[in-house]
């Protein structure tokens, strides 16, 4: 169970956390892929996303993944994967192995007598978001713009374009954005950590049982966080991080 619980008869290192939670990101990103593909090639169109509008080149969901697979083949659906995926692990692995470490180290501290008390979630989520979105974003960057491109690529693989944005632009080129992406990580990711503490002190207090005890109330809770993490990035890094040299 995500977060450090005093109770808990057999505690286990951080390295399992945050093994965990990479595993997990690493498996939902190929399913999602195609989705995320499609969600940044519409956050670079300039015309309205509108079904009939003629200036558009992508209309809707069904319509652009006709086209993409129309016009690039399927596997396009899956373009950057290889980015996608090493940024997926390297973000569930800091996120998860920080919250807990933080999360412990906190506690420690006696700072508080609830460990899984909301405000703690907060600060701990939103530090180990910070440290996650850090350490993944020249990764970020590189499957952004793998995703971008059409038929005329200017990457062909992700050892090359880290080459290319190296030389043309520096160090600076693999966190552009790096900013925003941080401010919104803040209170997503601590946000996101807070509510799930918060449902699970509300589902034990419906059923009337202690976390160790209800099963369900961790399931739900977990299924409940894992949805709102999916829902993780903003338009505007992406829209800096396309900033490139060609």
């Amino acid at each position: 169970m995500v977060g450090f619980d005093p109770e808990r008869t057999v505690p286990l290192p951080h390295y399992v956390y945050g093994a965990c939670g990479a595993s997990a990101a690493f498996i939902s990103r190929f399913f999602t892929q195609p989705i995320d593909v499609c969600k940044i090639r519409f956050q670079l169109q300039i015309e309205p996303i509108k079904r009939g509008e003629v200036a558009s080149k992508y209309q809707g969901l069904n319509q652009a993944v006709r086209l993409i697979v129309k016009e690039e083949g399927a596997g396009a659906l899956w373009k950057g994967l290889l980015a996608a995926q090493s940024l997926s692990l390297v973000y569930g692995l800091v996120q998860f192995a920080s919250f807990e470490k933080l999360n412990k180290a906190l506690w420690t501290l006696n700072l508080t007598d609830n460990p899984k008390n909301p405000l703690f979630y907060f600060l701990c989520g939103s530090l180990s978001g910070v440290a996650a979105t850090v350490a993944a974003h020249p990764l970020d960057v590189v499957r952004t713009r793998f995703v971008s491109q059409g038929r005329q690529k200017v990457y062909e693989s992700i050892f090359q374009s880290f080459g290319m944005i190296s030389r043309q632009e520096g160090f600076r080129g693999f966190y552009r954005g790096i900013v925003p992406a941080v401010i919104q990580i803040v209170p997503y990711n601590g946000a996101s950590f807070a509510f799930y503490s918060k449902f699970q002190e509300i589902f034990r207090s419906y059923s009337g049982k202690k976390s160790s005890e209800s099963g369900k109330t961790k399931i739900v809770c977990q299924i409940f966080f894992l949805l709102v993490l999916s829902f993780m990035h903003g338009i505007l890094p992406w829209g800096l991080q396309m900033q490139w040299k060609v």
